[in-house]
């Protein structure tokens, strides 16, 4: 496949495609109650953004999001739920911290980040920076939330369901924990 060229008029029309119309914006209709959420907003301007991340059997099924926020901030999350949209969770982190990597102008991998390539050059406007990464902080935390498993054990011919608390790279923290508050994340098991 050849390499999709990104001229100025057409990183403009990206960014304005996905901020006009962001497919991945709650609508009225949108039912949320196994999603989990997380909202940033910004300490500068008026980007305030809910994310809303469904993880099922390690993948990402499902981003959403609502809240305020200029053309960068609406349209960087909206191109983010979609390039992470059936990722895994290793998968997702390493696209999170690529994208991440991109804005503080570090090493990065152009390839991957598909249509968010359109703010390589962000990084040289610093108050833009903050715009760029608000709802993507979003969605990260709001993703970092759902790594948890959970295991059903058998004791003594008694179910007992037990937590397994995995860490934002997939690997076991050495910790468990029965059904209740996970302190450390701030959420409630359902």
């Amino acid at each position: 496949m050849p390499k999709k060229i990104y001229s100025d008029d057409l990183r403009r029309q990206i960014i304005l495609d996905h901020y006009e119309n962001p497919s991945n914006k709650i609508t009225s209709k949108t039912k949320l109650s196994s999603y989990k959420k997380a909202t940033i907003q910004s300490a500068s301007c008026i980007d305030n953004i809910t994310a809303y991340v469904s993880v099922i059997n390690n993948i990402i099924k499902d981003i959403k999001f609502d809240g305020l926020g200029c053309a960068i901030a609406t349209s960087t999350t909206d191109i983010m739920a979609h390039a992470l949209k059936n990722k895994n969770v290793k998968e997702a982190k390493e696209f999170l911290d690529n994208y991440f990597n991109m804005l503080e102008n570090r090493k990065y991998n152009k390839e991957i980040l598909g249509d968010l390539i359109v703010f390589e050059n962000v990084n040289k406007q610093m108050n833009r920076i903050k715009c760029a990464r608000v709802g993507i902080e979003a969605i990260s935390t709001s993703f970092e939330q759902t790594i948890i498993l959970i295991m059903v054990k058998k004791v003594a011919d008694k179910k007992e369901e037990i937590i397994r608390i995995i860490d934002s790279n997939g690997n076991w923290t050495g910790k468990y924990q029965t059904r209740g508050y996970i302190h450390s994340h701030g959420f409630e098991l359902q």
